[in-house]
């Protein structure tokens, strides 16, 4: 079961302020009570928490891969993102910059959901509608970041139109 949430709202005549929050839950059928791999949630990267690696967050394997990303059965996302025209460009109908927040986490069946193990980060984002479609090119730092996240401050996305 996955949830989804946005809200813009105008603040003034070019400054839009857009909220988003993702909720995700999942089980297994029958004896196995839990998820197959392949349909668990992750976390991070430009479509969730940027400035952290795609699908980084969360859970990961003690085995011979160390420290590759499991996935898990719970994530919690939020978004926030204050939209306003580029600087000195006079149509700004295709382009604009936006200041963000992201903050989220992914959980294992036996984890307990705990905000505190939350991963945040701040950024600036570049959003241009191209004739191929939307392509967000954004530098988020991540502002808790333990030695053993991924980080990835800058990231390119192309095709989401709005986050």
């Amino acid at each position: 079961l996955s949830v989804r949430m946005r809200w813009y709202r105008s603040l003034a005549n070019d400054l839009v302020l857009g909220l988003s929050g993702a909720v995700g839950y999942g089980g297994g059928y029958g004896a196995a009570g839990q998820l197959p791999f392949y349909k668990n949630f992750f976390a991070g990267g430009a479509s969730s928490v940027r400035g952290y690696a795609a699908g980084s967050l969360g859970p990961r394997g003690t085995g011979q891969s160390g420290d590759d990303p499991l996935g898990g059965n719970r994530r919690l996302v939020a978004n926030a993102n204050l939209y306003f025209p580029v600087p000195g460009l006079e149509n700004g109908d295709k382009a604009r910059l936006s200041l963000f927040m992201d903050t989220g986490q992914v959980y294992g069946d036996a984890e307990p959901v705990s905000i505190s193990e939350f991963r945040a980060s701040v950024g600036l984002a570049f959003n241009w509608f191209t004739a191929i479609g939307p392509l967000v090119l954004s530098y988020g730092l991540p502002l808790n970041a333990e030695a053993s996240d991924r980080t990835r401050k800058f990231q390119i996305t192309l095709g989401t139109l709005f986050r």
